[in-house]
């Protein structure tokens, strides 16, 4: 609910109303007691009760310094941020809550996303406190947010230093881990967190989602049912629908999912019901929820992914043109929106339009590494001008001067801002992929490690395997994906890093196993992926199965001659003649393609829905 600023006539209303309880023979609550309701409202995070019970004591006559504090965490609670201000910002506050009124006034200030202001608030409240160890979990969470990683883990250690059973700080010590290292090494930091704090159902729900992530499903259903006992009945369910869903049984997925109100599990939950819808046939409700996400955030991967895949299963061809052409034909877009929106093109008859994008997704670079130029180096250089220390201005300028060939120039800001913000993740990222960009591989991977050293990531990992496959390092690609993949459970891109590796060393058994996973999720119909799962079948003995994968990838992208050489060898593999295998497969002998060949597979694709 929204927290209503029209504080006069309510308060006039109440008093009244007190006025008439005193008139009647009853005596109001003192106001200490009001002032305990007001924060066991807000430690449930009721801001209404909150609000109720601060008006009673006022109306009781606490003064506006007594309550002061209270009035900003319940306006805060209700992400009123001017109310919230309004009480905080005149630092005001009763005796031994000047410390919590500062440090509150930073969290206004940090999620209404002013960090100078923010930072002015902790310094006050530091002043009157530096060994508060709580203020310096704020301090970490605001380093943190501001992109500051390095400086974040020196406040929470800091923190810990003053408090090592401080449930607030465990509890961010195993987020902090669980992004910059993986799930596995950040679950038993969540259970020494939850042992600090046991009344913390939201960290007991967020350990539970980490089970879930790390693919140890006894783990996850126990901490499900812990925290449906405890009261959080309708997260738990969500979290069970989410489990059953990564083990593919979308019918029990749907029956937890029905008994979750709609708002529980926000954006994610709404995506997963879409999951659902696309998998068990219902695709216009996918549609229709998709269709929401993509008009607030157009440039969600995710939800582009699930809505192309919705569309094409529907055979909605004109719509996918319509919504994703113009992306699909800008310049660095995704190899994987090129083949949908050129598919659908085809299917429409444009042949002209869809061969020009199935032409350039299939020469798409196996790291998925792009550049892409932003407004141009003297539209962005003007910006820049104006504020050379921020990292929005500097990216679209270094992005600028890549475009325009001066690479020498974007790698000279570029390295300025990393070496001014050293401290800064993003900054070390925008150097690593400027050298990257420039060809200076051995300092793409310094810049590169110095990021990692501070947080990993999946596109921090596609970009130091690349970078290392630059330098002929590919047994060192190999095992960070393997490394990654580690802590990661499950995780997508590391495995097709390791599949590709597996496949380039030779170990076919070992490619196929991780390609069957890939295969049987999202990368359903990536070319790339089908054309060597159709190769590492062959060579395991699984001829069937290596001709299926084979003729799909074909299907998908007739033009791609790594899926038409994959589907020859499958051919090959199983008892046919080369000749015979490359023209089934529409390979001419002198290396261009059977135009016969390519029309029956875009037949029979068309005949099968795509």
């Amino acid at each position: 609910m929204t927290f209503s600023t029209d504080r006069p006539f309510r308060r006039g209303l109440l008093l009244a109303g007190l006025a008439i309880g005193v008139a009647l023979g009853g005596t109001a609550i003192a106001a200490p007691g009001q002032l305990q309701a007001a924060r066991d409202a807000i430690a449930r995070g009721d801001a209404v009760s909150a609000e109720v019970a601060l008006e009673r004591a006022t109306a009781d006559g606490a003064t506006d310094r007594a309550v002061a504090a209270l009035w900003g965490e319940a306006c805060l609670l209700a992400y009123d941020f001017d109310c919230a201000r309004r009480w905080l910002a005149p630092g005001e506050f009763a005796e031994g809550e000047a410390v919590r009124g500062f440090q509150l006034l930073g969290r206004v200030e940090r999620d209404a996303g002013n960090p100078q202001a923010a930072a002015n608030a902790y310094d006050q409240a530091l002043a009157l406190d530096e060994r508060n160890a709580d203020l310096w979990v704020d301090i970490a969470e605001f380093r943190y947010w501001a992109g500051e990683e390095a400086l974040a883990y020196q406040a929470l250690a800091h923190a810990l230093r003053l408090d090592s059973a401080s449930p607030r700080a465990l509890a961010m010590r195993a987020r902090v881990i669980r992004q910059r290292d993986g799930l596995l090494p950040s679950l038993p930091l969540f259970v020494q967190a939850i042992d600090a704090g046991p009344g913390d159902l939201g960290l007991l729900l967020e350990y539970t989602a980490a089970l879930g992530e790390a693919g140890q499903g006894a783990g996850f259903l126990a901490a499900s049912r812990a925290a449906i006992g405890r009261g959080g009945q309708n997260m738990g369910l969500y979290l069970q629908s989410v489990l059953a869903a990564r083990a593919g049984d979308f019918e029990t997925a749907r029956t937890l999912m029905e008994r979750v109100p709609q708002g529980i599990g926000g954006q994610g939950a709404e995506i997963l019901r879409a999951i659902i819808d696309i998998e068990l046939g219902n695709l216009r409700n996918a549609q229709e929820t998709l269709a929401r996400f993509h008009d607030r955030v157009s440039d969600d991967p995710v939800v582009n992914r699930l809505y192309l895949r919705a569309l094409a299963l529907d055979d909605r061809n004109q719509a996918i043109v319509s919504i994703f052409g113009n992306a699909a034909e800008a310049y660095g877009a995704e190899p994987y929106l090129k083949v949908a929106v050129g598919r659908a093109f085809e299917k429409l008859g444009q042949r002209d339009r869809a061969g020009r994008l199935l032409d350039q997704a299939g020469r798409s670079n196996s790291s998925g590494f792009t550049v892409v130029p932003g407004f141009g180096a003297a539209v962005a250089g003007a910006a820049y001008e104006r504020n050379p220390r921020n990292f929005d201005t500097t990216r679209d300028f270094v992005a600028g001067l890549i475009a325009d060939n001066r690479a020498v120039d974007a790698a000279r800001v570029a390295d300025w801002f990393a070496e001014e913000f050293p401290t800064t993740r993003a900054a070390s990222m925008l150097a690593g992929d400027t050298a990257l960009a420039s060809g200076a591989n051995a300092k793409a991977l310094r810049h590169y490690s110095r990021a990692a050293q501070i947080r990993q990531s999946d596109r921090l990992l596609l970009r130091m395997a690349h970078t290392l496959d630059r330098l002929g390092r590919s047994r060192d690609a190999r095992e960070k994906a393997q490394t990654y993949l580690a802590n990661r459970p499950g995780n997508a891109l590391a495995s097709r890093i390791l599949a590709m590796k597996a496949a380039e060393a030779g170990d076919w058994a070992l490619a196929s196993e991780l390609l069957r996973y890939l295969l049987a999720g999202p990368g359903s119909r990536d070319v790339v992926l089908l054309a060597l799962a159709a190769r590492a079948e062959s060579y395991v003995g699984r001829h069937d199965d290596a001709q299926r994968f084979g003729r799909r990838a074909m299907e998908l992208q007739p033009s791609n001659m790594f899926a038409a050489t994959s589907y020859s060898l499958a051919l090959q593999q199983s008892g046919k003649t080369k000749d015979e295998a490359d023209r089934r497969a529409g390979i001419h002998p002198d290396g261009s393609r059977f135009p016969r060949a390519l029309s029956l597979l875009r037949q029979a694709a068309a005949a099968r829905g795509g």
